[in-house]
């Protein structure tokens, strides 16, 4: 689909603005003053605008500004403020006094019938309670003199959420009727609707809530839902006759032109749906100090303007503040709520569309009925054109490209679905209309399992831990209860399972609350059962109304039997929540090794790379940034002594305060002094190549498929090389490493042999039946080990500082595996052994202890480097100059090579922030996929010992092994989301004895490394386990048209969302094939034939083979990262030819652009849909 998107000509609303009134202004002056006199502590910004005047406004001004002040900011003393305040004001809640509701009894006759357990029915009881304390009406003062007040005047009486929110709220209001009905106080339900229909009679909508100050705003709107909803109770026709004209006018708001966007997809057909648009672009009077600080980050008068809008859109949606109104999700100044059109929004006015039908119908308004049902059919098929991902099973936010902008129209494009999960992922099934598709409730489902929202004390926000309150670990009643009742009602069987599951959850987490605080409260934390949340810019709340409406709700629904305890101690679980609080409530400790912190080791560098450092900087200065590559500077080899070559370099002219050398000058001096990066390696013709082996791949019976195949096997020659003899000669002039064998470089910029690069060389030029070739590289390899103790990232000499992922032993065990060769095993072993030495020294190894005393050993990633990469020292230093200190820039360092050790640099993965690189925290991380090369590399040695006849290191390294499996699923492993999952050290690199292992330490984000475990034999032996892994990656949104995705973030990186690289394509298909399970076989296939058709389409498009490639897009190749595309491409020629000797190609099935071979099964059909 690629529709494009018009907004309305007043898109920007630059001059919807509805103005305050004088009394709020003058109280955020007051407010102002307090925080300068009080200070931030303890500081509540929306006291002071809910103060009521005791006399006339001007009089109470003139009072204000005769107070003394003193200082640079006119400070008023704390004693003046006091008796000011006092003197002048009546206290913040003052304008609504008590009400003892007529309709309120203790115990209501036919009061929840389902709860039989004593315990929870006084419990519920208490809860029921709870209306008559939250009962007010607006004082006769409010309604004598509502200049005043800023609480607005209001006909019945009204049930407030609690503590600081002392007024009616638009939202809260919905849950607080469905428990009111739970209650039985049908008349005060009603009299809510009174009030929010005198607000739409008064104002043309409902406010967000009940004063003066909000009136520049809504709330999601669920008025018709609240009337729907008495109504099903009461039959009351006259209450159904007043709201509809309310509602006509408010659906009017929410599709007038500054909240609709009409998209037209590429049929022409044009789909309108809503966003959130705030008629405000000043700082929130409720929180004008906040609003004003983070505006301070923007210059311009305009892009302040625009920032307070955002915060007003976003505070309208009912969920302030979440990383899912934000371009960057740590940094709140990027809130972007206007240029999203969310999904709840838009169930929500479907919703009132469907009851506006409803109504209309009631009152025999046929032709308005008949309208509104057409209206929400449209609706329906906008929010399933617009928001629905098919991958994911889910439907997503959608950014405007253009943001608030006007544009006629803008190209849809997949990435703008906000790809991160949130809870509102998966409101749109509280609708019936989208219940009619039972396959489609069932892939919902399939996606909420794996979703990793689910945790043991309900359903989490979202998974992003930003601090903001709507974000993990945070469950929110209203979030909750959608979900449920979605659930419940789609008629499924398990669906309804699952649905009772977290009901019972969420209502034993709110009663253990109760109990240890005698509150009920307005958010919880979903991974501590009885835990109140935090975040957000004010400290928790109780009373509280929606919280109390969901719990009563749910029991009226599922009901307690008496035989069920609610205690801490013990819940009844089913299976499935079960496997989600196995993992919630393990306790782990981390014992750091004494030298984990910044200052660990660092490997010395060569005086030509410090001098060819240099050299590249001033090229920099010299050529700009434009094609600009720091590695070729640091590749060339010099031709005389190093001595005369800084002599000469330090002589040349220099102009300008950076002391820049021209361009002439420049590019004399390198060709005078250097020969060409590259010229260290000379083209090598390997002995074991033929054009068309004896035997290569048989099963590849298309004859056009099987003429590309030997093109790609042709590669290997071009990729051969091996060093010069002037490497060999006078190593001093070089960075490249004498290495004693021919090796196969990867391609393009890099000219080296590269540590994991080669397992996936070696497998496909085992492929292509070159052993000796193969059989070369890893002596290259062990003549690293021999030399340095660790296979080097890459063979040159800035490159010793740091390691790859170590597959050593997995490429000789490839290599046995075809040729039997003992003497290479036996060569092997030795470096084999003082590698895994060096995975488990004192800088990698992390000691996790759990709560029953067991030890697990696990490892990191820990570069020998705290200065910036030399072949990328331009770029780091720029990443680094956010840092101010020295010893942050040098762990920034650190990290950078750190994750330059782990071979996805960079990502995502290693970032505390997703969107901002200097957040990178690789050696804070114990990573899954480490841990599995390393589990490899233990079986890999206990095989080629046993090949030896060395019986104690086998055994030795068997029980190594078992011991790290063990490691990987204690401290990885998450049961919910089916997934092996990084573990972030909250101390990071950071000494400390032990910390306190916890869930939300897991990185829940999904990368392709989650899934990579499978590779290994020893976690195929539990087949239950490999099917919920199975099941896990069919609904992860990792698998595209062309391939698995990285990760679901779109960072910029290029080890994240869209690219798909080679090796984690091949790891998960091996993984797959090997578990014996038929479908994982199906599915494995699946991926492998969609990689090799995108490898193919690019090849054909471009006549080269790609490093990587873009999932998205069949043939397209990948992007994003510190450099541009390369070619060549070693490990994307190992993998394809691989995946074509285990799957062949048969000679009916298509390869071309158009044709996808048509025997797809039911699963690669609709991620590809």
């Amino acid at each position: 689909m690629s529709p494009a998107t018009s907004l309305s000509p007043n898109c920007s609303g630059t001059d919807t603005v509805v103005a305050t009134t004088p009394l709020v202004t003058f109280l955020v002056r007051v407010q102002e003053t307090a925080l300068r006199t009080f200070g931030e502590e303890d500081f509540d910004p929306k006291r002071y605008v809910d103060l009521s005047l005791k006399s006339d406004l001007s009089k109470t001004q003139k009072a204000f500004d005769g107070l003394p002040r003193g200082g640079e900011n006119g400070t008023v003393s704390v004693e003046d403020l006091k008796v000011f305040i006092a003197t002048y004001f009546d206290d913040a809640g003052d304008d609504l006094v008590y009400y003892d509701p007529e309709d309120f009894f203790p115990e209501p006759e036919g009061f929840l019938p389902k709860v039989k357990n004593p315990e929870v029915r006084s419990w519920a009881l208490e809860v029921h309670a709870l209306w008559k304390n939250l009962s007010r009406k607006v004082s006769d003062g409010v309604l004598e003199h509502s200049e005043l007040h800023t609480m607005l005047p209001l006909p019945e009486a009204v049930i407030v959420p609690g503590s600081r929110f002392r007024e009616v709220y638009y939202w809260d209001s919905y849950w607080v009727i469905r428990g009111l009905l739970a209650s039985k106080m049908y008349e005060t339900a009603k009299a809510i609707v009174t009030n929010l229909i005198f607000h739409v009679n008064t104002y043309g909508y409902v406010l967000n809530g009940g004063r003066a100050y909000y009136t520049n705003r809504s709330q999601p709107p669920l008025l018709s839902a609240m009337v729907y909803e008495i109504y099903n109770r009461t039959c009351d026709v006259e209450l159904v006759r007043k709201a509809l004209p309310a509602l006509l006018e408010e659906h009017a708001f929410w599709n007038s032109e500054i909240h609709k966007v009409t998209i037209q997809d590429a049929h022409g057909s044009n789909h309108n749906l809503s966003r959130y648009y705030a008629m405000w672009n000043k700082p929130r009077p409720e929180s004008s100090r906040r609003d004003k600080e983070y505006a301070s980050k923007f210059l311009g008068n305009s892009e302040k303007q625009q920032f307070y809008r955002e915060v007003a859109s976003a505070a309208e949606s009912g969920w302030d503040f979440s990383t899912r109104w934000m371009r960057n999700t740590s940094d709140f100044s990027t809130l972007s709520t206007t240029s999203i059109l969310p999904v709840d929004l838009n169930v929500y006015i479907l919703k009132m569309e469907l009851d506006i039908a409803f109504f209309a119908n009631v009152l025999g308004n046929k032709s308005t009925m008949e309208s509104f049902l057409e209206a929400a059919e449209a609706r329906k098929n906008a929010i399933n054109s617009v928001f629905w991902n098919d991958e994911m099973g889910q439907w997503l936010d959608y950014r405007l490209t253009n943001g608030p902008i006007c544009k006629e129209s803008e190209t849809w494009q997949a990435c703008n679905q906000n790809q991160n999960v949130y809870a509102s992922n998966f409101i749109p099934l509280w609708i019936d209309l989208f219940h009619s598709d039972a396959a489609l409730v069932e892939k919902v489902m399939g996606s909420f399992h794996s979703s990793g929202l689910v945790h043991s004390a309900g359903i989490a926000t979202s998974l992003i831990n930003s601090g903001q309150q709507w974000d993990f670990p945070n469950g929110w009643a209203p979030l909750q209860h959608m979900i449920v009742e979605g659930f419940l009602r789609s008629g499924l069987k398990e669906a309804r399972s699952l649905a009772e599951d977290i009901a019972m959850r969420w209502i034993k987490t709110n009663y253990v609350g109760y109990k240890k605080t005698g509150a009920m409260h307005e958010k919880y934390d979903v991974q501590k059962c009885g835990q109140f949340g935090g975040g957000g810019f004010y400290k928790p709340q109780t009373g509280f109304g929606w919280s109390n409406g969901v719990v009563l709700t749910f029991l009226e629904e599922f009901g307690w039997p008496e035989d069920r305890s609610i205690d801490m101690a013990q819940q009844d679980l089913n299976l499935f929540s079960l496997s989600l609080l196995s993992l919630a409530t393990m306790t782990l400790t981390t014992d750091l090794s004494p030298k984990c912190s910044v200052r660990g080791p660092v490997v010395a560098s060569t005086p030509v790379v410090t001098f060819l450092e240099r050299v590249q900087e001033t090229a920099l200065g010299t050529f700009g940034e434009q094609d600009f590559d720091p590695k070729l500077y640091v590749d060339l080899s010099l031709k005389s002594n190093l001595s005369k070559t800084q002599n000469a370099f330090d002589g040349l002219p220099r102009r300008g305060e950076n002391g820049t050398v021209s361009v002439e000058d420049l590019k004399v001096f390198i060709a005078t002094y250097f020969d060409d990066a590259g010229d260290d390696l000379v083209y090598y013709d390997p002995e074991d190549f033929f054009p068309e082996p004896e035997g290569f791949l048989p099963k590849v019976k298309n004859p056009e498929v099987r003429s590309w195949a030997l093109d790609v096997h042709a590669l290997w020659k071009n990729l051969s090389r091996k060093v010069s003899d002037g490497v060999l000669e006078h190593s001093e002039l070089h960075t490249l490493l004498p290495l004693p064998e021919a090796v196969v470089v990867p391609g393009s910029r890099f000219r080296e042999v590269y540590y994991w690069d080669s397992y996936w060389v070696i497998r496909g030029l085992l492929a292509s039946k070159m052993y000796e070739t193969a059989k070369a590289i890893v002596t290259n390899l062990i003549f690293l080990v021999d030399t340095y103790g660790y296979v080097l990232n890459g063979a040159r000499a800035y490159y010793t500082n740091r390691s790859q992922p170590p597959l050593l032993s997995a490429m000789v065990y490839e290599i046995y595996n075809r040729t039997c060769d003992a003497e290479l095993v036996r060569k092997a072993l030795p470096a084999l052994l003082e590698e895994h030495a060096f995975w488990n020294s004192e800088i990698h190894k992390v000691t996790i202890q759990d709560a029953q005393g067991s030890n697990h050993n696990l490892s990191r990633y820990y570069a020998m480097w705290n200065k910036p990469r030399p072949e990328s020292s331009t770029i780091d230093k720029e990443s680094a100059s956010k840092f101010f200190g020295n010893s942050e820039k040098q762990q920034f360092y650190r990290e950078v090579a750190s994750a330059a050790e782990s071979g996805w640099d960079f990502s995502t993965r290693w970032m505390r922030n997703t969107s901002e690189f200097s957040t990178l925290s690789t050696t804070s991380i114990l990573p899954v996929d480490l841990n599995v090369y390393i589990l490899k590399m233990e079986l890999d040695i206990a095989f080629f010992a046993e090949v030896l006849g060395h019986k104690s290191t086998m055994e030795s390294f068997l029980e190594a092994a078992e011991a790290r499996k063990n490691a990987i699923n204690s401290v990885f492993w998450n049961d919910e989301m089916g997934q092996w999952l990084d573990y972030r050290l909250t101390n990071g690199p950071t000494c400390k004895e032990s910390e306190t292992w916890q869930a939300c330490n897991q990185n829940q984000n999904v990368y392709a490394s989650n899934f990579i475990p499978l590779w290994i034999d020893l976690f195929r032996s539990d087949a239950a386990l490999v099917e919920n892994v199975i099941r896990s990656l069919q609904g992860s949104g990792l698998v595209h048209a062309a391939g698995i995705a990285t990760s679901l973030i779109n960072s910029g990186q290029q080890w994240d969302f869209p690219n798909g690289w080679a090796p984690l394509q091949h790891m998960i298909v091996e993984g797959l094939l090997r578990s014996g399970v038929k479908e994982a076989r199906s599915l494995a296939e699946d991926i492998a034939v969609r990689w090799i058709k995108t490898n193919y389409i690019g090849y054909k498009k471009t006549g080269a083979m790609h490093e990587k490639y873009d999932v998205q897009k069949c043939g397209a190749f990948g992007g994003g990262g510190e450099y541009i595309p390369q070619t060549g491409f070693g490990w994307s020629n190992g993998v394809v030819l691989t995946f074509l000797e285990e799957f062949g190609w048969p000679e009916d099935r298509s390869i071309g652009n158009s044709n996808q071979d048509g025997r797809q099964n039911a699963y690669s059909t609709a991620a590809v849909r």
